[in-house]
């Protein structure tokens, strides 16, 4: 398709958020360089560095946790994604400008998911009222920081703190318990179950692609 102007079949409430955010852009260009320095606070490598330096400065027990955690969250978003096989803004209208690339697909935000997740599991651990409402500040900020930048409509970022979420309580719920299963265990059987486990998240990708079937 050609032109500056959404395709005619597109749905109108679809329409309207892209040419949104397309305006928002032009509008509003100076929050470019603050909405991409937020979207790094969900960058998987921004997680992998922050996760580093709680291990071996402050507390390992919750860097561990957070570990383990991220990688959840960061295989079933590369599932989702692939299973729903939503395109980005900047795929299928040309007026909203490309700010952060990725090939992926949208749907759920993954920056959006992982925020919910990385920063929600930090504000439990350390329970304090001020850090709690900077955690939702940065949530809600990098969430905000994936539309501005033409990477996600804001169901995808919607999506992805929902998905992020329910997650986290998740996790929460049945940590403890499946904790104090798993510490009873010989090494060698908590080694295999942590191989195990990774390789279910790589193939929740590959049966996420299975479903779809025929698709490219």
């Amino acid at each position: 398709r050609r032109g500056g102007a959404p395709a005619a079949g597109t749905p109108r409430p679809l329409r309207d958020c892209m040419i949104n955010i397309a305006a928002l852009q032009a509008q509003a260009p100076w929050l470019a360089v603050p909405m991409t320095l937020f979207s790094l606070l969900g960058q998987p490598e921004f997680f992998i560095l922050a996760i580093a330096f709680l291990y071996w400065c402050k507390n390992p027990r919750l860097a561990i946790r957070l570990a383990l955690l991220m990688g959840i969250s960061g295989g079933l978003a590369s599932a989702l994604k692939i299973f729903f096989h939503l395109p980005r803004p900047y795929w299928v209208i040309p007026d909203v400008r490309a700010l952060a690339s990725h090939s992926s697909f949208a749907f759920p935000s993954g920056h959006s998911l992982g925020a919910v997740t990385f920063w929600g599991l930090l504000a439990a651990g350390i329970r304090r009222r001020g850090f709690t409402l900077l955690a939702a500040f940065l949530v809600v900020s990098v969430g905000a920081s994936r539309i501005f930048l033409g990477a996600h409509f804001p169901s995808d970022v919607i999506a992805g703190f929902g998905f992020g979420l329910l997650i986290l309580i998740g996790f929460l719920a049945l940590e403890g318990a499946v904790g104090r299963r798993v510490t009873t265990l010989p090494l060698s059987r908590q080694i295999l179950l942590a191989f195990a486990g990774s390789i279910v998240l790589v193939f929740a990708s590959f049966a996420a692609l299975a479903v779809i079937g025929d698709w490219q």
